[in-house]
């Protein structure tokens, strides 16, 4: 049976691995598709949402049987209209490039991981002090 401290220092363990391990997933999943750039023709605004933009990219090389495309772009805004950003598309769909959310949650993975080791630290070091008016152990600071 494990103790309550090892039963909290493995759950620790366990969701900082989860935000390390779901940044690299999300990073893989934005790195699909062909990296290029479209440029953003419209944006509908949606009330809750997100505005939805639809621009143009070319999806292969022209000369060799690529085709222009029209469809959406994730991420992208209406300050982006008429400008030429960077995408990755993939069919007739495209998200803008930004390593945002794998950053993010990189970071609460290892703030998680170095929380949890301060709270340790402070376990222990608390653990090898004496109640008062008891004496130390042979070999340890009161």
């Amino acid at each position: 049976m494990l103790g309550r401290r090892v039963r909290a220092a493995l759950l620790v363990a366990l969701v900082s691995l989860g935000f390390v391990g779901a940044a690299f997933l999300v990073d893989a999943y934005e790195e699909r598709g062909v990296e290029t750039t479209a440029k953003v023709a419209s944006c509908e605004t949606r009330s809750k949402l997100p505005p939805l933009c639809r621009g143009t990219w070319v999806d292969g090389d022209l000369l060799d049987g690529g085709r222009v495309v029209f469809g959406t772009i994730d991420g992208a805004n209406r300050d982006d209209i008429g400008a030429e950003i960077a995408i990755r598309a993939e069919g007739d769909s495209a998200w803008t490039i930004s390593n945002r959310l794998p950053y993010i949650l990189g970071g609460c993975g290892i703030a998680v991981a170095l929380l949890g080791a301060g709270a340790g630290l402070r376990g222990a070091i608390r653990r090898r002090r004496p109640p008062p008016g008891e004496t130390a152990p042979f070999g340890t600071k009161a």
